[in-house]
């Protein structure tokens, strides 16, 4: 038994050790408050190497503001979301390489769905006015 306990113990020390290599962990942060910003790109505290990994802040009121995938520090996708002051989400938008890329939502402060458009690479390309 400690046998077996002792190896357990092992493997799941090896498997913490290496999971950061194997993306098994990912490591999500909040770039506004938890990153640096340094030449354009995204990096942690005391690190090296540009930052890969999600990024997820939220608001005072728990809500998501914005969420996203950083790429060795570059921002690649990310969605925003703005919240009407009664907490209704205001506002959803899709981001790619810093443009807006996908559907972006309007919501009037009812909760109702106002407008809906939708853009390719900065250029809107349907429910445009």
């Amino acid at each position: 038994m400690k046998k077996l306990l002792i190896l357990l113990l092992s493997l799941l020390i090896s498997f913490k050790s290496y999971s950061s290599f194997f993306g098994v962990f990912d490591k999500t942060i909040c770039v506004k408050t938890d990153a640096q910003v340094r030449n354009d790109l995204y990096y942690l505290p005391n690190e090296t190497k540009p930052y890969t990994g999600k990024n997820l802040c939220k608001n005072e009121n728990g809500q998501i503001k914005s969420e996203g995938n950083i790429k060795k520090g570059t921002l690649v996708s990310e969605t925003r979301y703005r919240y009407h002051v009664n907490g209704q989400k205001e506002v959803e938008q899709n981001f790619k390489n810093g443009k807006k890329d996908g559907k972006v939502i309007y919501w009037w402060v009812n909760g109702k769905k106002m407008i809906e458009r939708n853009w390719k690479e900065g250029v809107c390309i349907s429910g445009c006015n």
